[in-house]
């Protein structure tokens, strides 16, 4: 390219990013993958924070609870010969071993130690957890009601929340790839080549590894508390409290038998609870309202919202940490299976999370790369409409009710219908003006020539006025415009409203798609028949007129430099909205 046409190209192009730009597409990736700025995130989680009351207790275990070291062949090595000496005697009348016998013994003390510091878990005697384990245990149960929706949501893609977590936990990570990776740093008359985009992610991957042990830490210990709380809300609640009956007495019990199903997977994840910090609480409350258009309801009420769940957090944890304070997990599991050796098995999750976090970070730069490339081909159409037709800005349609609502609502037409609105109160009329002589005035030397050119006008027409109709039902007391109205000034946003914009915005975006397809076949069939009328080497089937060179008489010269104009401004018109199209389609995130 030469320079001078280098410089003009980046000119245009200046002028149609700092068009884009100015209609705050841009960003950042901490937006993108967070739903809210740093600053809005920031304050809010000042404003929270404010209240010491609603940070979560730090869980720990019942302080009279098994020692894990001690196994039953070192206990046994360190009791006295004479103890030794009994157990062997009693080995010999009963048939069994000294270990088993030895086991026995411990096991019996342990269950008669529960009895006496945590009254009504066991009734020893008969082999039975009582009721207050079932109360407990269905105290319990409230608790992970209450986090497991959260947590189903952070299952469903637990890479996606990490991300999102790590905004709220250590957002310095995402303001170190917004500044060192990100594709809005690259000017858009950049070709977007592979080494292009590698090279960016070159720079995320570095971000990653010159991550600083203490943030990594945080980041972590964060990601095993909500996996933590994750396992604990799937926990098989309803089976293990329907092992619990009051046949006999109104008192619930459950055999020791009957607990050994279920009380292994209860222990393995209860003895090994981990605190939760607040912005990992925040983090799980805010994700499953994260949408395409940022987080819902961060206003009074939103904040409102936000100190309730924490507060009902901070409650269902203390029930938790109650619970295994106040339950001896693994004492009572070697008396549930009489073995003095048992263990809750080793708690495991989230091994692999690190990996999945930096997954999801590709992903979010993907998605990010491919907006760059489509706001870089926003803005090269942009310089063609300003060349083209002289307009200075994507075009908009007069009105968009959709923007006010619950701080903006999705539309994905918005280019496509802005500039069939344009083009319908801008070209139509001047575009008419030269069709209508040629058609009425014009004698075609082939008259299907005409019959097409008559109807493809007709439909041409008929979708222009549409359009106009369409942008007028968008008016405060328009049609649909009159849908938005309403429900803006409800101002709540219901399960009821939400299905109603949702199908008015899908039948919107059906039609405005509908009068696009059939603007496009209609100017095909117009340009076919002029390139009959106008074109030396004609397409098949297609004739000029018998009166080109004479019609409209002495201004024949100008009308047909107007036809030859007009045909252009079609061409182009259909060959700008062709390359729109792809631009408001759905892109997955």
């Amino acid at each position: 390219m030469h320079l001078i046409q280098k410089a003009e190209f980046e000119k245009k192009l200046l002028f149609a990013y700092n068009a884009i730009m100015d209609k705050g597409t841009n960003g950042s990736f901490d937006e993108l993958v967070a739903g809210i700025s740093a600053e809005e995130r920031k304050f809010l989680l000042n404003r929270l924070n404010q209240n010491k009351d609603n940070l979560v207790p730090l869980i720990q275990s019942s302080r009279d609870d098994a020692d894990p070291e001690v196994t039953l062949q070192l206990k046994l090595q360190n009791e006295s010969l004479l103890y030794k000496i009994f157990l062997w005697i009693r080995s010999l009348f009963t048939k069994r071993t000294t270990s088993q016998l030895y086991n026995d013994d411990l096991v019996s003390s342990i269950g008669r130690k529960i009895e006496k510091s945590h009254a009504g878990i066991i009734d020893m005697h008969n082999g039975l957890l009582q009721s207050l384990f079932y109360e407990k245990i269905k105290e319990l149960k409230n608790s992970a009601d209450f986090f497991k929706p959260y947590c189903d949501v952070v299952s469903e893609n637990p890479g996606k929340f990490y991300v999102f977590m790590s905004t709220f936990i250590c957002p310095e990570i995402a303001e170190k790839i917004n500044s060192e990776a990100d594709p809005y740093s690259i000017p858009f008359e950049r070709e977007p080549t592979n080494e292009l985009r590698a090279s960016l992610i070159r720079r995320m991957e570095n971000v990653f590894k010159e991550m600083s042990g203490g943030t990594r830490n945080r980041l972590y210990n964060a990601v095993l508390s909500i996996e933590w709380l994750r396992q604990f809300s799937g926990l098989p609640y309803i089976h293990f409290i329907s092992q619990f009956t009051a046949i006999i007495s109104e008192s619930y019990t459950c055999p020791f038998v009957n607990a050994k199903v279920d009380y292994p997977a209860f222990a393995r994840v209860l003895s090994s609870a981990s605190s939760v910090s607040n912005e990992a609480l925040e983090a799980l409350f805010l994700f499953p309202q994260k949408n395409e258009k940022g987080i819902k309801g961060l206003d009074g009420d939103g904040e409102k919202s936000i100190r309730e769940f924490m507060s009902k957090a901070a409650g269902s944890i203390s029930m938790i940490q109650m619970f295994i304070s106040s339950v001896p997990l693994t004492s009572l599991g070697r008396v549930i299976f009489d073995n003095f050796d048992w263990q809750p098995d080793t708690y495991g999750g989230a091994e692999n999370w690190f990996n999945k976090y930096k997954d999801e970070w590709k992903v979010v730069f993907d998605s990010r790369w491919n907006s760059w490339l489509r706001d870089r081909k926003k803005a090269q159409l942009a310089s063609v409409l300003n060349k083209t037709f002289g307009i200075e800005s994507f075009p908009e349609l007069p009105y968009r009710p959709w923007s006010k609502l619950w701080g903006g609502v999705l539309f994905r037409c918005e280019l496509t219908g802005g500039f069939l609105w344009w083009f319908a109160t801008n070209k139509f009329d001047e575009v008419m003006k030269v069709m209508n002589v040629l058609v009425l005035e014009g004698v075609f030397i082939n008259n299907e020539n005409r019959a097409q050119l008559s109807e493809a006008l007709n439909e041409f027409a008929e979708e222009n006025q549409h359009m106009i109709m369409f942008g007028d039902s968008l008016q405060e007391r328009g049609s649909i415009g009159n849908v938005f109205s309403k429900l803006i000034s409800e101002h709540i946003r219901t399960l009821k409203g939400q299905a109603m914009v949702d199908g008015v915005i899908l039948n919107a975006e059906t039609t405005v798609r509908d009068y696009g397809k059939r603007f496009c076949e209609s100017l095909k069939s117009i340009e076919q028949v002029l390139g009959g009328v106008l074109d030396d080497v004609k397409e098949k089937g297609y004739e000029s007129i018998q009166n080109l060179n004479t019609i409209k008489g002495r201004e024949n010269r100008a009308f047909r430099d107007s036809l030859e104009e007009t045909r252009g401004v079609l061409l182009q018109a259909r060959k700008i909205f062709s390359e729109i199209e792809p631009l408001d389609l759905p892109v997955s995130s």
